[in-house]
């Protein structure tokens, strides 16, 4: 009894739940032009398409904790995970500009604690917030941060960025920095989380902190 394997590649239009059926004939002189044809039998297997989701999760992994003279660089350490069953796809971080305060670098780790880090470019949004792309990075594959199901080691799914900004006349202390995570799930909408905001602590600035006073 010979056997043969079918392998079925479906593009999902939309995230809702579909089904297909699959409708397998033998005995048949030929081709058949419906399932009724005389002289074929055939079984009908139904199955039941169920989209998976992506999430993502975006944590501040290093900040300054000490007060900062004025125009003295500081870095910001980011991870941007993959945490669910799908890939995410279009992995970005977008970083809302503050008055006062500009971009003096950025580097990507990928995959998270490889040591394979490179340096990152960055576009300025309508709104003038900064938005990076994750796969601009040389070791993303494709256009996507894998999923548990692709890839359930934790470090494939990482992405580690470091932003290093500079303060100046301008920037107004104790204000927090603010990113934001942004990816889809394969079959369109966005990821779990996709959107959310991540704060940093407030940064200080030496002689300037806005919860001291003097008398």
């Amino acid at each position: 009894l010979a056997s043969k394997t079918i392998t079925i590649t479906a593009k999902l239009l939309n995230c809702n739940a579909s089904e297909l059926e699959a409708i397998m004939g033998w005995n048949c002189g030929g081709y058949p032009n419906t399932v009724d044809a005389t002289g074929c039998s055939f079984d009908t297997i139904p199955y039941l398409i169920q989209p998976i989701n992506a999430q993502i999760t975006l944590v501040i992994t290093d900040q300054p904790t000490a007060e900062l003279d004025l125009c003295e660089p500081f870095t910001l350490g980011i991870d941007y995970a993959s945490v669910f069953q799908a890939d995410v796809l279009n992995p970005k971080v977008e970083i809302v500009a503050l008055p006062g305060l500009s971009i003096n670098g950025i580097t990507g780790t990928y995959p998270g604690n490889s040591g394979n880090t490179e340096p990152m470019s960055y576009t300025v949004l309508p709104n003038g917030n900064w938005l990076v792309d994750l796969t601009s990075h040389s070791m993303v594959t494709g256009d996507s941060l894998p999923g548990v199901i692709t890839n359930p080691l934790p470090n494939p799914r990482l992405f580690q960025l470091d932003v290093t900004f500079s303060s100046s006349c301008d920037f107004n202390p104790g204000n927090r920095m603010r990113f934001i995570g942004q990816g889809e799930s394969p079959c369109g909408l966005g990821a779990i989380n996709s959107g959310s905001n991540t704060f940093g602590a407030p940064v200080r600035i030496v002689g300037a902190n806005p919860y001291q006073m003097g008398f």
